[in-house]
């Protein structure tokens, strides 16, 4: 015959062995947990616009995640610097990196890249898109893009861009080669340098942030011709877009957040919702506004496939600049 404190051992002991309610927590099936902060790195300088948003978007997440979330600015290289850091890192959500637009056509105008934009990350999601404006010198003959279009057949024009390969310089080669025209580079890494040539004359076209340039335009300093996102904004002026005249046509700044290759699915589901949620959040999202960006908080699936769209756009668009090495 059994004891009764003999008995209620027997039990205890099936009832933790069964996994009951009654059972203390089973240690050793919880996931080892990333120990220490977040490290989130950015690809330009502090005071930037990218780097406004990192730092916006990490004061809002970090009490979502748990873990304090510090951010790094990796510059160089259009961004390659800070991308190739985050590829090389232990897949384990302790490095992150904020993606510029530029991104995904990295592979296609490099051949010594160290990292493959569309292999070696895990998109996390797409944080912010921003409105690109077209601006045009003022004794350009052509007030519109019809117009532009018309003048473009016939000449071609010295386009500004920061840097050759970059997001801007393949949107203006992108839309000179949809109206039948071509863009000549006019290189010059200081953006206010290449709006100062396109007062001048220097300088015939040039893509840049609405944000930045809108008060150019409102004063007279400067000319749009037309909004190169999907939609019109709302700030005055008002500019059509691109694609009212060129069908398709589409280009936004945008920024993304992103994560080495490899990186377990629970952590990358938990950034994810971390990120939906800040971005739901009124007073990031009016935060974002005041930047000129529009919060957008996408799914990792809808991140993944914009960067492959972007990937095919850029291809196009390198094969017309000559600069494509694959």
């Amino acid at each position: 015959m059994v004891s009764s404190n003999r008995r209620s051992t027997i039990v205890l002991a099936a009832l933790i062995g069964t996994g009951s309610p009654l059972a203390g927590p089973d240690l050793a099936q919880e996931p080892p947990k990333p120990i220490g902060p977040v490290h989130l790195l950015v690809s330009f300088a502090q005071g930037s616009n990218s780097d406004v948003v990192a730092r916006l978007l990490a004061e809002a997440m970090q009490p979502r995640l748990g873990r304090p979330i510090e951010v790094e600015n990796r510059v160089g290289g259009s961004g390659n610097v800070m991308a190739e850091a985050v590829a090389r890192a232990v897949p384990d959500g302790s490095t992150l990196g904020l993606l510029p637009p530029s991104f995904p056509a990295a592979r296609r105008v490099s051949r010594t890249l160290a990292f493959d934009p569309q292999s070696d990350f895990t998109p996390i999601s797409l944080i912010v898109t921003a409105p690109v404006l077209l601006h045009a010198n003022r004794d350009l003959p052509a007030r519109d893009l019809r117009k532009l279009g018309e003048f473009l057949k016939i000449r071609s024009v010295v386009c500004g861009i920061l840097g050759e390969g970059t997001f801007l310089h393949l949107s203006l080669v992108l839309l000179t080669c949809a109206l039948g025209g071509e863009c000549r580079p006019g290189h010059d890494p200081d953006p206010s340098a290449v709006m100062s040539g396109l007062q001048t004359g220097k300088i015939q076209l040039y893509f840049s942030a609405a944000a930045a340039a809108l008060p150019a335009v409102r004063a007279g300093r400067a000319r749009a011709l037309a909004v190169a996102s999907p939609r019109r904004i709302a700030a005055p002026p008002a500019l059509p877009t691109i694609a009212e005249t060129v069908p398709g046509f589409a280009v936004e700044a945008w920024y993304g957040l992103a994560g080495p290759r490899g990186l377990p699915e629970n952590a990358a589901s938990a950034l994810e919702q971390a990120v939906i949620a800040a971005t739901r959040d009124p007073a990031l999202a009016g935060r974002l506004r005041d930047l000129g960006t529009e919060p957008v908080g996408s799914t990792s699936a809808k991140f993944t496939a914009w960067l492959r769209a972007d990937d095919a756009k850029w291809g196009d668009a390198t094969r017309a600049a000559g600069l494509a090495t694959h």
